[in-house]
């Protein structure tokens, strides 16, 4: 074979291979799902409290709830539940909006026990009530379930007058996220794709990435909170990857000679992290 059909043939060959590889599926490794738990308290006399854990669809989510409230001041209501006469648990009593009037005092969920712990998913704050599943669901003693939305995740009781309540529910929420970035859309600008978030007092920040920057050793630095629920979106292949941070609460700084006008998250003094990270908002 000479030096020429010798060339042709590593060309074919080539061209080939690269046409083969480029038509057959892409196998990549997943890595194993990460369960995250957060606990919260839902007080009897505060309706629809913010978690501050940010669901997306599909997402596996885990909650089971504790202790009981007294839904009258004067204890007089004639229903029992797990607590006992007047007590309440998170599995609530079986009653309907009729016992009061539900146009004038509507309960926060449609057609789900009163009193019970209730939950929301969507975009803050929740709608007035009544919602209707399923956006909003009944969570009771304990609910498993697969996201079907997206949102801010709410907990409450589900009454229709707080002032008068009292106590409250404790809930252990697990939900599951990846150790692996979420998917990116392979025909869409890199900027466009990559964006990280917090939840600040309440309400979902945008996070802005800045150079890392050791915020503790700066000698105007104050510590003024965390934030929490930390959310990379971000692609796989980033340096570092910050996604490892995912559902983490972060320091939250001012520093106002180097950073004027704006908060700092750094993490650079909370022990052993996957990674470190400065960000501002």
């Amino acid at each position: 074979m000479n030096l020429k059909k010798r060339f042709n043939f590593f060309t074919s060959f080539l061209v080939f291979s690269l046409f083969l590889a480029g038509n057959s599926p892409r196998q990549t490794a997943q890595a194993a799902p990460v369960w995250k738990t957060i606990n919260v308290t839902i007080p009897a006399v505060q309706p629809w409290v913010n978690t501050g854990i940010t669901i997306f669809p599909n997402q596996q989510i885990s909650i089971t709830a504790a202790k009981s409230v007294i839904n009258d001041g004067n204890g007089h209501i004639p229903y029992s539940g797990p607590g006992g006469l007047g007590m309440v648990g998170p599995g609530g009593y079986s009653c309907t909006s009729n016992l009061t009037n539900p146009q004038k005092f509507p309960y926060l969920v449609a057609s789900v026990p009163c009193e019970s712990l209730v939950g929301y998913i969507g975009q803050s704050p929740p709608p007035p009530a009544p919602i209707s599943p399923p956006a909003a669901f009944e969570v009771g003693m304990s609910d498993s379930f697969t996201a079907s939305q997206g949102g801010t995740l709410y907990l409450s009781v589900n009454d229709n007058y707080f002032p008068d309540n009292s106590g409250d529910f404790t809930a252990e929420i697990q939900f599951q996220s990846s150790s692996t970035a979420p998917p990116l859309h392979p025909h869409l600008p890199i900027a466009m794709q990559q964006w990280f978030q917090g939840v600040w007092h309440g309400q979902t920040v945008k996070l802005n990435n800045v150079p890392n920057v050791t915020v503790e050793n700066l000698p105007d630095a104050q510590l003024v909170g965390r934030i929490h629920n930390f959310l990379a979106h971000e692609l796989p292949t980033s340096k570092p990857p910050f996604y490892c941070l995912n559902g983490e609460t972060l320091n939250v700084w001012t520093a106002p000679n180097e950073f004027p006008g704006v908060y700092v998250v750094h993490n650079g003094d909370q022990g052993n992290q996957c990674t470190y990270g400065t960000w501002t908002f």
